[in-house]
């Protein structure tokens, strides 16, 4: 049992000394909650460890200072102003008032430890402390009554290092330094598992990114050889005269995100008429260049002009026409440029210039990437899967050395006086050989182990020599001298008296 509890207590000074190191750094803080403004994610009496960060962002928990108050405040934060963040309590109606900068906050949370804050107070609290003092004085106060031979054996008992108890498992040098490997192994372990476990395992980043979109128009048609061109075909950024060519073609070129892509061309005229004639239907698409053509009737247009004069009185004029490209891709985004053209009873005709022709969407977009988290250590960065493998397989190396060391020292071969120089050594005291024929009653003891509980019950020690072939062990009382002899051999009625010892 001593030897289960004893590990337990080093995990526990390890844990406790990677907590203490981690706020040594100055990167890590402990807070620990009261009242109820953050139930039920929080109660009172709990602890939490918060880590510094270069940034914090909304739904994150997060401790900050009040220094005029000179109290830390543990709230979730709600959203980001001009004049620092703002908090509230998940419990709570209102936000808080103080809206702190990123200097004046602490660090966001990373481990919760349910009512941590109670069984720390129990563990400092004064009646504890007190039931210490009064043992310790009542031990005093017998101390004081006792014999002048117990105060000898006493003096002797303080010359075995304090921390040994009987039964003790004294190591090798070979398993001493496995142990001290061992333990720093797992307290490596457990720091590298507290980095690797104090985030997620991969690290989201928001980048503002162009959305790449862009739609390239062009028109051509064909005419007969005549003086206006040098060929049978003209083409933008040219004009294109009523006179030799009354059907144009338009080509609309786009490039990115696939979707859906819908031609349109708008007219209108200076006295505000206007209208839309489709020129292509919706039609989706799953690559990320996509050509769709259609045609211009011209002398269709124009009669569509005129007609809305002869309809409404104005006067006949030029016609505004946009042939409009809808984009709709696939997550909802919509790109929808123009080409604006001039239609005049003599000539079709860009509006603008022939940089007009290629529209780029230059819309900002937020565009969240994830990439594994990284651990910094000094030089060596780490992703956080790999350093939480790595951290439990340095914990389990450390458990299997604890483990096979254990086996290996139990099962150690030996003779008699190796085991026990390996288990009492803190007990034994090498002497030079004593005559105990006149020391009174003299009893062979059996078994070594009844040796070291009666040195124990004595607070002794055990005296030893060694003579030839034979290893004497004694332990002196008032009146008897108990001995243990490696070769003695034990008659019953002997075996009888030393039990009753």
């Amino acid at each position: 049992m001593h030897r289960a509890a004893s590990m337990v207590t080093w995990l526990l000074t390890a844990a406790l000394g990677c907590v203490i190191a981690l706020v040594a750094t100055g990167q890590f803080s402990i807070v620990e909650t009261h009242g109820i403004s953050m139930r039920p994610t929080y109660t009172q009496g709990d602890l939490v460890i918060v880590r510094r960060d270069t940034s914090y962002s909304a739904g994150q928990i997060a401790a900050y200072r009040l220094p005029a108050r000179r109290v830390v405040v543990l709230h979730r934060i709600m959203a980001k102003d001009p004049a620092g963040y703002v908090f509230k309590g998940d419990n709570n109606t209102s936000l808080d008032s103080a809206h702190p900068k990123p200097t004046q906050l602490i660090g966001r949370a990373i481990v919760h430890i349910p009512q941590g804050g109670v069984w720390l107070h129990r563990l400092v609290a004064p009646l504890p402390v007190s039931l210490v003092v009064l043992l310790t004085c009542a031990g005093a106060s017998r101390a004081q009554h006792r014999t002048r031979s117990n105060r000898r054996r006493r003096r002797m008992s303080r010359a075995v290092r304090p921390g040994h108890r009987v039964g003790t498992l004294v190591l090798s040098p070979a398993m001493r330094g496995a142990a001290v490997g061992a333990a720093g192994l797992a307290v490596l372990g457990a720091a590298l598992g507290v980095l690797a476990w104090s985030g997620p395992v991969e690290a989201t980043r928001s980048q503002q990114v162009g959305s790449g979109r862009a739609v390239t128009f062009s028109y051509s048609a064909q005419v007969p050889h005549s003086a206006a061109y040098d060929g049978t075909s003209v083409a933008a950024p040219d004009p294109v005269f009523r006179k030799l060519a009354n059907q144009v073609a338009v080509l609309v070129s786009y490039d990115g995100d696939p979707g859906s892509l819908a031609v349109a061309a708008e007219l209108a005229t200076p006295d505000g008429w206007h209208s839309t004639v489709v020129l292509a239907p919706t039609t989706r698409f799953s690559t990320r260049r996509y050509d769709s053509k259609v045609k211009l009737d011209l002398a269709a247009l124009t009669a569509r002009g005129h007609a809305a004069a002869s309809a409404s009185g104005m006067p006949e004029t030029d016609i505004s026409v946009s042939i409009r490209a809808t984009v709709r891709t696939a997550a909802g985004a919509t790109f929808a440029p123009a080409l604006a053209l001039r239609l005049t009873p003599l000539q079709l005709a860009l509006a603008g210039t022939p940089a007009d022709l290629h529209v780029t969407d230059n819309v900002m977009t937020s565009r969240v990437t994830t990439a594994p988290r990284m651990i910094s250590l000094q030089r060596w960065q780490l992703a956080a899967g790999t350093g939480r493998l790595v951290s439990a397989l340095m914990l389990a190396l450390a458990i299997a050395v604890v483990a096979i060391g254990g086996f290996i020292a139990r099962r150690q071969p030996g003779d008699e006086v190796s085991r026990i120089r390996r288990r009492y050594a803190p007990l034994l005291s090498r002497v030079l050989p004593i005559d105990v024929h006149d020391a009174g009653l003299v009893v062979d003891v059996p078994e070594f182990d009844t040796m070291a509980r009666l040195a124990e019950r004595n607070g002794s020690l055990i005296l030893h020599w060694s003579g030839g072939k034979v290893e004497t062990y004694l332990v002196r009382d008032e009146s008897t001298t108990y001995r243990f002899r490696t070769d003695a051999a034990v008659s019953h009625g002997q075996r009888h008296l030393a039990q009753a010892a």
